[in-house]
């Protein structure tokens, strides 16, 4: 077995998974993903399906003929609404030991892009855990229903929302950063744009220290777009915090308008796929 590298996903221990289930109080399940076949972020492929079997008749003997139906499908594992894994992103820097989280050099991912340690297998089974949603739309730009390109959310923004929303943060806990881009990229006429707004490096220091286990958000990038690689260095390298992007979240954000819960019980089941760079999300929310 690989020698564990420590992340913040160490910080979703049993005791938070099981404090997680006692937050679905309405039955409420909601999907964060969206299409697989939909358009993916820069230059990644969309998916491709190949039929196997269509319609194939087996005769059974009797007059009667079994029916067969089988397909293939080949994607992106960091296309539509994804996780980045650890082994996604380094870093080589004058004076700096190590590439990736940990220290972990560029052997992680030699020979032939097989990293033992800091793929997808460092999800284990799954994510399952308590989920707070972040409504920067609400307080920055609730004219228009989404954050604008030029947008770059700090970290007094984000508390401020908190401080709307009487949230908290708490230890293993994933954060859903809404920018309404899904609601942006419904009006772009099915162009997935490459500019968008979100979080700048100032916001880390405050999920590093509440112990947030990793941050998810609607857009390209999580960090603002095009991507300077601060919050994907800092998250990925720095504080082992992992990163989702592209979920779908406008279902979700509503439904914390309506009521005014911002926490759930999330429950995200990647590829089983220990050696992937990503994967799909797999992922719903539980209110």
């Amino acid at each position: 077995m690989s020698e564990h590298v420590a992340s913040a996903l160490d910080g979703i221990t049993p005791d938070v998974i099981v404090h997680a289930t006692h937050l679905v109080r309405k039955g409420q399940v909601i999907s964060l993903n969206l299409p697989l076949d939909g358009p993916t972020p820069t230059t990644r492929p969309r998916l491709r399906r190949t039929l196997r079997l269509h319609n194939q008749l087996r005769p059974l003997g009797d007059g009667r003929f079994v029916v067969l139906n089988d397909d293939i499908v080949e994607l992106a594992t960091q296309g539509s609404s994804q996780w980045d894994t650890f082994a996604h992103c380094g870093v080589i820097a004058p004076g700096k030991a190590g590439v990736f989280l940990g220290g972990v050099g560029l052997e992680e991912t030699l020979p032939g892009g097989m990293p033992p340690r800091l793929g997808l297998g460092a999800f284990g089974a799954g994510v399952v855990t308590r989920g707070v949603l972040i409504d920067t739309v609400a307080l920055l730009r609730s004219e228009v229903g989404h954050l604008e390109e030029t947008d770059r959310v700090s970290r007094a923004d984000v508390e401020e929302c908190l401080r709307r929303q009487g949230s908290e943060l708490h230890r293993g806990d994933v954060v859903f950063l809404y920018t309404g881009f899904g609601r942006r990229y419904s009006m772009s006429d099915d162009a997935m744009p490459k500019v968008a707004g979100g979080i700048d490096g100032s916001t880390m220091p405050l999920w590093s220290e509440a112990g947030v286990a990793a941050l998810v958000s609607d857009n390209i990038a999580v960090e603002a777009s095009p991507a300077n690689f601060d919050v994907h260095i800092a998250c990925l390298v720095e504080f082992g915090i992992a990163l989702g992007e592209l979920w779908a979240l406008e279902e979700l954000a509503t439904a914390c308008r309506e009521d005014g819960v911002y926490e759930f019980l999330l429950v995200s089941v990647p590829l089983n796929l220990p050696y992937a760079f990503g994967s799909p999300a797999n992922a719903v929310a539980i209110r």
